[in-house]
């Protein structure tokens, strides 16, 4: 007997969805279908880090050159102003004399006292060893090792020292006034004059008490160059006038001069990038950086002294 099996769409789709379901499908990766970074990803990859490490690495120098150059521009500012401490305390100083505060009264033309006699002077060198008109100021316009650019002086004064706490019968006469690196070399009668010789060498400003460089010790250092002017008082036709003139133009009468000038163009040690940049020097003209940093600094110190002699 022969069984005629028919089909039907319908039961043909109810079958294939029960062999879906009780068969699930398990799909597996072929191994030719996984993939890694190619070398075009790696090298792209590579060159983008050493680019952004360049870049870091540029900021990093602009801001230390900045740091440096700001740093350096700082030292250099203080430098400058210890050494116009320095000099202008010894400018201050010039000329100056022991006092004889006890305003004793001597007949005219004598040495005898009178009721009717006049004052003797009070800041005059009884002994003649101090010369206001000629020891106060004076200079060259070059310095080398016996001569020096800058030359102050002033009266070694011995006064009464007193302890602290104050004592009877224990006081002492010492000398308390120093030159320019603090020294007083001796007494009033072995070193009647304290003197501040400055002078330029080997970029430093050097000061000392001889009239050689072996006894002076160095101030500051990164001075490209040191000069001093001075302010002249004339009297041409009963009219007073003040000229700036160089140690040359002062010539042998310096008790004329009522002020000093002082100019120091201080570089600085760090590289920098300037481009061609010029700065003005002490005497006025133009030069180039030279990769480096230069500041000008000036001071105008009054000689106290001067006028009255």
């Amino acid at each position: 007997m022969i069984h005629v099996l028919s089909y039907s769409p319908q039961h043909g789709v109810a079958a294939s969805q029960r062999l879906h379901r009780r068969a699930p499908v398990v799909m597996t990766a072929s191994p030719m279908r996984q993939a890694g970074v190619s070398l075009i990803e790696l090298l792209v990859g590579i060159t983008i880090g050493l680019l952004t490490v360049a870049v870091a690495l540029a900021a990093l120098m602009v801001s230390r050159g900045v740091t440096g150059t700001v740093s350096e521009a700082t030292t250099l500012q203080q430098q400058a102003a210890y050494a116009f401490r320095v000099i202008g305390q010894q400018l201050r100083q010039a000329g100056s004399m022991e006092l004889d505060l006890g305003l004793p009264i001597v007949a005219t033309g004598s040495t005898a006292p009178a009721a009717d006699g006049a004052y003797t002077r009070v800041a005059f060198d009884p002994n003649n060893r101090f010369n206001r008109k000629t020891d106060t100021l004076s200079g060259n316009d070059t310095s080398s090792d016996t001569q020096a650019k800058l030359l102050t002086s002033f009266q070694n004064v011995e006064e009464t020292l007193y302890r602290n706490p104050p004592a009877p019968n224990q006081e002492a006469t010492g000398n308390q006034l120093k030159n320019c690196i603090g020294e007083n070399p001796g007494t009033r009668t072995t070193n009647p004059v304290i003197r501040s010789q400055f002078r330029l060498k080997n970029n430093e400003l050097l000061c000392g008490s001889a009239n050689n460089s072996s006894g002076s010790q160095a101030i500051i250092q990164n001075v490209s160059d040191f000069q001093v002017r001075y302010l002249k008082q004339t009297n041409v036709g009963g009219t007073p006038s003040i000229q700036i003139v160089n140690a040359a133009a002062v010539g042998s009468d310096w008790s004329k001069i009522f002020a000093v000038e002082v100019c120091l163009d201080l570089v600085g040690t760090e590289r920098i990038d300037t481009a061609g940049a010029k700065y003005t020097q002490c005497d006025g003209t133009q030069a180039d950086l030279n990769n480096r940093l230069h500041l000008v600094f000036r001071n105008t110190f009054q000689i106290r002294s001067q006028g009255s002699v």
